[in-house]
């Protein structure tokens, strides 16, 4: 069986004015019902009306962002999120890693963790869809090869596809799931006061564990 992931990260690593970097995901292959979902709470956002632009995180208010995610927790959707602590990173490892090192190894942190889960199968197929933007050019096939052996023993194939969060409302919304995380733990937007029913996504801490908050 195919599974889908839809991803998107907020933060960069090596700002360390914010002590955690985030990556979320939701696993679903209900596609057309999270194009809908989006669609339909646009509309209500913007008084019945579709924008041509993206509507990225940065650009709507906590609680739009909150409308999103409280839609999709209702809806049941698994949404998954690690939250990288950086400061920690740096104190235990006095490690330095360029963007594109911490990218992957937040983004193998995150598909560990689902995989914790039992919901993806080792017979499964692990579709990952990220967003375009987050990877030099360059660096996709990499990044890929990095993924497929890390995984190679535990999923039956793993592909990572990349695509335009522009044109794809579903990393738009993980998007959103990823902000709000994000100004959760770096206590800088205040999405998460407006979110139902908080504990309903999953997350973990990397390193150290969740019992690390």
């Amino acid at each position: 069986m195919e599974r889908h992931m839809f991803i998107d990260e907020s933060g960069t690593f090596n700002n360390f004015n914010d002590r955690y970097y985030v990556i979320s995901g939701i696993l679903s292959n209900d596609i057309d019902k999270l194009n809908n979902l989006h669609r339909d709470i646009e509309l209500t956002i913007r008084h019945g009306k579709i924008l041509k632009k993206e509507m990225k995180a940065s650009h709507i208010s906590d609680e739009s962002k909150a409308k999103y995610i409280n839609a999709l927790i209702n809806e049941r959707f698994l949404i998954f999120s690690i939250i990288l602590d950086k400061k920690k990173l740096a104190q235990k490892n006095n490690l330095k890693l360029s963007e594109f090192n911490a990218y992957n190894y937040i983004l193998k942190e995150l598909v560990r963790f689902v995989l914790t889960f039992n919901i993806v199968a080792a017979e499964d197929d692990f579709h990952l869809h990220v967003d375009a933007r987050s990877m030099i050019e360059t660096m996709k096939d990499d990044l890929q090869t990095i993924v497929v052996l890390d995984f190679f023993d535990k999923i039956n194939t793993i592909k990572i596809d990349y695509v335009d969060s522009k044109e794809n409302r579903i990393i738009q919304l993980a998007d959103y799931i990823s902000n709000m995380m994000f100004g959760y733990f770096n206590k800088m937007n205040k999405a998460y006061l407006y979110i139902d029913n908080f504990s309903y996504i999953n997350y973990n801490i990397v390193p150290g564990g969740k019992s690390d908050e």
